[in-house]
């Protein structure tokens, strides 16, 4: 069977900016995907405590329709059913912005 590969990047821009717990995401998918169906956990906090806020938008600036972030929890979820024998590479960034101080941000992707 075909395997579905999605992959986020990090990078850190200014403190109190947010911190990804990872590097690098990357998720292998050896299933069709269903709207609505997590499929990569995003955490990201900054060094004071403060909420983070999740966007999600593709490495070129463009939007990604086929996946969503929950802004609060940095759950994705595909919005369309995704078939990995069809589109087997997906990449793109998320910013994790400091909720209370919206200067500091961080970026994966």
């Amino acid at each position: 069977s075909a395997q579905m590969v999605i992959e986020v990047y990090e990078e850190s821009i200014d403190d109190p900016t947010p911190v990804f717990t990872s590097v690098q995401y990357s998720m292998e998918i050896d299933h069709t995907v269903e709207p609505g169906e997590t499929v990569l956990q995003i955490q990201a906090a900054t060094p004071n405590g403060n909420p983070v806020w999740y966007n999600i938008t593709a490495s070129s600036g463009a939007s990604v329709k086929e996946f969503i972030i929950d802004h609060e929890t940095g759950k994705i979820l595909a919005t369309a059913k995704l078939k990995a024998e069809e589109n087997p590479i997906y990449s793109f960034l998320v910013t994790a912005t400091n909720r209370i101080d919206s200067r500091h941000q961080a970026e994966t992707g």
